[in-house]
């Protein structure tokens, strides 16, 4: 049995780290710009005088915020590739293990499609109507990246939770190594 690199596995536990807050960076910037962009474009939306100018600043933010979001998936993903190299060297896995025979090409996309799901900039125009069918009321409008935004809020805390975990006392290189 061949014994784990302890400095070796301790820098790739770092790089993981780093990584991660990397990754955690692109995303939380990206929901600020969102944010930044749904509050002028609700502005925008019930203004009957808005300007031409309010409506390019909108998208402005969304596409500084739509590349934030892109920047954060690729860096997600090369966290993912440093991890799969620390298991390797922690020997949790053999070097003959590919991410598809592991199965954790699933993991990888699993995260990918949770940090996909954005308000998207070519599809700020769309609007969904809600029909109040008991009570005269007027039909209330939605946009789909308002309704993007709010589920995007929640992939983001998911994000948060999984880097603080990274944290802990627990999951430091030495405790790494009991188990």
């Amino acid at each position: 049995m061949k014994v784990e690199n302890i400095r070796h596995s301790s820098t790739l536990f770092h790089q993981i780290r780093i990584a991660n807050f990397c990754a955690l960076y692109f995303s939380i910037t990206g929901l600020g710009l969102q944010l930044l962009a749904y509050e002028r474009d609700y502005y925008v939306m019930i203004d009957v005088n808005n300007t031409e100018k309010d409506r390019y600043i909108v998208k402005i933010l969304l596409w500084s915020a739509f590349a934030f979001n892109m920047t954060h998936v690729v860096s997600l993903v090369l966290r993912h590739l440093v991890y799969f190299r620390w298991l390797m060297l922690k020997q949790l896995i053999t070097r003959e293990d590919t991410l598809r025979s592991t199965g954790y090409w699933k993991t990888i996309i699993r995260d990918i499609f949770l940090q996909c799901v954005i308000p998207y900039p070519f599809i700020n125009d769309y609007h969904y109507y809600e029909n109040n069918g008991r009570f005269e009321a007027f039909n209330v409008r939605y946009k789909y990246n308002h309704i993007l935004l709010a589920v995007m809020i929640f992939t983001r805390i998911y994000q948060l939770v999984m880097s603080l975990l990274l944290l802990t006392y627990w999951s430091a290189p030495r405790a790494q190594r009991i188990w």
